[in-house]
């Protein structure tokens, strides 16, 4: 993934090290809950009509419709099952990945199917807000 600072206007633009949160925060979760045979794929940084958007996606069981909005919370943790014994996690990272999304304008969504697997999708201005 690139990241451009924005040049002249770097001072106005985004937090890059809370950019690298937000998308480390969303690769280390598709790593830990999705299967391990599959790879994570990560679509970043497509620009359309003034709006950028991160992709990051893995394989394997769809979270259910009625938790999909809940894996946003603070302490939020899965099942051990679902981490493929990989570890637990403190459950903070998606929910620091929203809060950043939000503090720089934007927003994160998350789809999940059995057919296509879990893609969480980061959209954010082109252009920073204003603080």
């Amino acid at each position: 993934m690139t990241m451009h600072s924005g040049g002249r206007n770097a001072a106005r633009s985004r937090n890059f090290a809370l950019m690298g949160q937000l998308a480390s925060n969303l690769v280390s979760n598709a790593v830990q809950h999705g299967d391990p045979n599959t790879p994570v794929k990560n679509h970043d940084c497509e620009r359309r009509r003034g709006l950028v958007t991160l992709n990051v996606e893995n394989q394997g069981p769809a979270i259910p419709s009625d938790r999909r909005l809940s894996r946003f919370d603070p302490l939020n943790r899965t099942s051990e099952a679902t981490s493929h014994g990989r570890g637990g996690s403190l459950g903070r990272g998606l929910y620091i990945a929203k809060e950043i999304a939000l503090a720089h304008g934007g927003g994160i969504k998350l789809v999940s199917s059995d057919e296509s697997g879990t893609r969480f999708e980061v959209r954010l201005p082109r252009v920073a807000p204003a603080s």
